[in-house]
């Protein structure tokens, strides 16, 4: 580290330095730290000895979701929703965290907000919930939709498509084979069939059409 002052195990607030990370852009240590939630993160050495850095990001979470309570919306399946998918992120004592924020999942920014979120998805339809397209990706609004439980159930990380049915879902779609008619088929959700039609996934296999 050279004369980067090692604060390796120094506590800070409720951070626990674990290693020096890098040097930031303006010459500042950074160090990979221990959120006490549990969280693992990377912050500048200043913001820590000077207090402005104090949690990986939770409490913030907290107080924004206390906020947005005030505003009257917390009955609202919305919110449910909203809540629900910030605590698999950021709270390891919940049974399900090491399936989300365990493995990385976390929620984008812009979501720390009520409204943007409502403003991304819209109202949540009767009997739906929400589910993320790419389960390897984390909550935005460009990889989740509102989803049947039997919809969520068929795009789990379980549901895996082998290259031979990958090129025979791409030949019934170029044939006009209706998108839900061939989720039916393959047991997947719709927004699956969807992505791969729009090459989001598969993109490297190609399908030759009988002429």
């Amino acid at each position: 580290m050279g004369s980067v002052k090692d604060i390796s195990g120094n506590t800070y607030a409720n951070i626990l330095v674990i290693s020096f990370h890098s040097i930031g852009r303006n010459r500042d240590a950074h160090w990979t730290c221990r959120c006490h939630c549990g969280n693992e993160f990377v912050t500048s050495g200043v913001y820590l000895r000077s207090g402005g850095t104090t949690s990986c990001g939770c409490k913030r979470t907290k107080n924004t979701i206390l906020s947005n309570t005030k505003h009257g919306m917390s009955a609202t399946p919305e919110y449910r929703a909203w809540i629900d998918m910030h605590k698999r992120c950021s709270d390891p004592k919940l049974p399900k965290y090491m399936h989300y924020g365990g493995r990385g999942i976390r929620v984008c920014e812009r979501w720390n907000s009520l409204e943007n979120f409502i403003l991304d998805m819209g109202e949540r339809p009767h009997e739906m919930s929400l589910e993320r397209i790419d389960n390897n990706k984390g909550y935005e609004p460009d990889n989740c939709c509102w989803a049947t439980h039997s919809q969520q159930c068929r795009n789990t990380r379980r549901t895996k498509l082998d290259g031979k049915k990958v090129v025979l879902l791409k030949l019934l779609l170029a044939q006009g084979s209706k998108i839900k008619k061939i989720a039916d088929v393959f047991g997947i959700s719709d927004r699956y069939v969807y992505s791969i039609a729009c090459g989001k996934y598969w993109s490297d296999i190609k399908v030759q059409i009988p002429s």
